[in-house]
C-alpha cells in the first residue's frame, strides 16, 4: 500500500489499486493500476506469473526462505533410476503450489508471516487458480 500511496501522491490521482502482495523478502513488479483501470485489478491478478528462484540443495531454513540463517539437512541415500522416474512423475502438469507459512496472504485479516514469526505458524491450501479448467 506504500506503493499505491506513493502513486497517488506523486501523480496527483483520486483512486489506485494494486494487482498483488509481494513478501517483504521478495522483489519484483507490482502493478498499480489508476482511476477507472482499478476494475481490471481481478483480471491481471488472475495472469500466468513466472517466477525464478535461487535453490540451495542440502540446506533448510526456518522461513523456507533467506529470513533465517541456512541449517545443513543430512543426505538423503541414493535413489535407483525408477524411484527418481517415480518422484519427478508428480512434478508434470499443473500444480498447485501451497503458499509457504512466511506468506504474505491473509489469514482472518492477519498476514501468515506475521504470525508465523510470533511462532504461530498457519498451514495455508493451495489457491484457486481461475485460468485451470476441470
Amino acid at each position: 500500500m506504500q506503493a499505491v500511496e506513493w502513486a497517488k501522491r506523486y501523480f496527483h490521482l483520486r483512486k489506485a489499486g494494486h494487482a498483488g502482495t509481494l513478501d517483504p523478502l521478495a522483489t519484483g513488479l507490482l502493478l498499480v493500476a489508476a482511476e477507472e483501470e482499478t476494475r481490471h485489478i481481478p483480471e491481471l491478478q488472475a495472469q500466468e506469473k513466472e517466477y525464478y528462484a535461487l535453490v540451495i540443495l542440502g540446506y533448510r531454513t526456518w522461513s523456507d526462505d533467506a529470513e533465517f540463517p541456512p541449517e545443513p539437512v543430512k543426505a538423503p541415500s541414493p535413489l535407483s533410476m525408477a524411484e527418481r522416474e517415480s518422484l519427478l512423475r508428480a512434478f508434470i502438469g499443473e500444480i498447485l503450489q501451497r503458499p509457504p507459512t512466511f506468506s504474505a496472504l491473509k489469514v482472518q485479516g492477519r498476514r501468515a508471516y506475521r504470525m508465523a514469526r510470533k511462532g504461530h505458524p498457519v498451514e495455508l491450501p493451495p489457491p484457486s487458480c481461475p485460468y485451470l479448467h476441470d
